[in-house]
């Protein structure tokens, strides 16, 4: 939460990533957020989670996994449904 120009930190999370998240990407209405990781264990993971804001909740929605290190990720530019993660190689999905 942003108010008056401070950072406040409303709650916080543990997801179950094993590195840390490269890049994350909100969606414009703030119901999904795509997360982008580090190499661990060989391979990459972009997970897809649903925001539920009255339960302050994220739920894992999908996962698929790289084999290299997940450099960025974005929504598409009319922000709907697709995101876009690149690293050495780039998925749309």
């Amino acid at each position: 939460l942003i108010y008056n120009g401070t950072l406040t930190d409303l709650t916080t999370a543990y997801v179950g990533q094993a590195t840390d998240a490269n890049s994350v990407a909100w969606k414009s209405d703030g119901s999904v957020l795509l997360t982008g990781m580090g190499l661990s264990g060989g391979t990459a993971p972009v997970r897809l989670y649903n925001f539920n804001a009255t339960a302050t909740t994220l739920s894992l929605n999908s996962t698929i996994t790289f084999e290299a290190a997940v450099a960025d990720i974005r929504w598409n530019s009319n922000n709907t449904q697709y995101g876009i993660a690149a690293g050495t190689r780039l998925y749309i999905g």
